[in-house]
């Protein structure tokens, strides 16, 4: 689902450019939309018959150390196959992809922003702070709203050192910057209810609550 999510992103995306809706390629966001939408179906199809004691939400806590590091891994195959690279840069930040490459078919033989490896970077550094804190109640029961947002946040604005084609759906965002800033703001709601919630009933008298 999560592969399947990922075309029909890339071409809903990407509808203006080609002219119409077609399959070709692939994004994160589109996977990981569908991924969760059927696994949160799944969970609810099957909570009850497999007697699931937590909340869905719980164990997309203790999925998201997994999701950290597999979207890690999935960048570093970004990497490699040369997709999803930055803008021409003379910086110290950028590199040269070899000839033959998709940066190096667009730009040519220029540094680019290597964005594939910063991401890799992020998500390293967010998948250590999961494990250092996955002990910490207090923390896990946000693993997965950190990850949104952070990772919302950091898309966002890597979006702006992007040189591939992400799709132009809308005029002054990319598709891309336009869900980051969905997810980003779904998280912090989510998050302020659930404290809002837990302090409520911090403040509520025992008498009320029996």
């Amino acid at each position: 689902m999560g592969f399947l999510g990922a075309g029909f992103f890339d071409a809903l995306f990407k509808v203006r450019e080609n002219g119409g809706f077609k399959l070709g390629g692939i994004t994160f966001y589109g996977a990981l939309i569908c991924g969760l939408i059927c696994f949160m179906f799944l969970f609810k199809l099957f909570a009850k018959k497999l007697k699931f004691k937590n909340s869905l939400f719980s164990y997309l806590n203790i999925l998201a150390p997994c999701i950290a590091i597999g979207h890690c891994f999935g960048r570093v195959g970004c990497f490699l196959g040369g997709c999803c690279y930055g803008k021409p840069t003379d910086s110290i930040f950028g590199m040269h992809f070899p000839e033959g490459s998709l940066a190096y078919q667009e730009y040519g033989d220029v540094k680019v922003f290597p964005t594939e490896l910063y991401e890799v970077i992020f998500l390293f550094v967010l998948f250590i702070f999961f494990m250092m804190l996955i002990n910490r109640k207090k923390f896990q029961r946000h693993f997965f709203f950190i990850y949104l947002m952070s990772y919302a946040v950091v898309r966002f604005l890597l979006e702006f050192l992007r040189g591939d084609d992400r799709g132009g759906l809308f005029v002054f965002i990319s598709p891309a910057q336009a869900l980051s800033l969905l997810i980003l703001i779904y998280a912090t709601v989510h998050i302020l209810i659930l404290n809002i919630a837990k302090l409520r009933s911090r403040q509520t008298p025992k008498d009320t609550l029996k």
